[in-house]
């Protein structure tokens, strides 16, 4: 397949049906593979709200654009009212 990037996401937001499927349904448009998915929920601090926390390891081809795949996590992140952030590892 070539080389590969490595890549990491973390989302945290307030809880609700379907946050891992839109996430990954963008990540699979991009052609990322997910190679360790952690998710948990927990009480927000100082809040009764519970909060939905995501760590996703992830490869993706090494001519992925990653400022597209950044602007689509971008435009979930406003839809399902979420913060998400996208990094590069090595």
């Amino acid at each position: 397949p070539g080389p590969r990037r490595r890549l990491s996401l973390d989302l945290v937001g307030h809880d609700r049906v379907g946050i891992v499927k839109e996430v990954t349904q963008v990540l699979a448009r991009h052609r990322n593979n997910v190679e360790l998915l952690e998710t948990r929920s927990a009480s927000a601090p100082m809040s009764a709200e519970v909060l939905f926390h995501c760590k996703a390891d992830l490869t993706a081809p090494e001519d992925v654009d990653a400022r597209a795949l950044a602007a689509d996590l971008e435009h979930l992140s406003h839809e399902l009212m979420v913060d998400i952030s996208l990094g590069e590892t090595l």
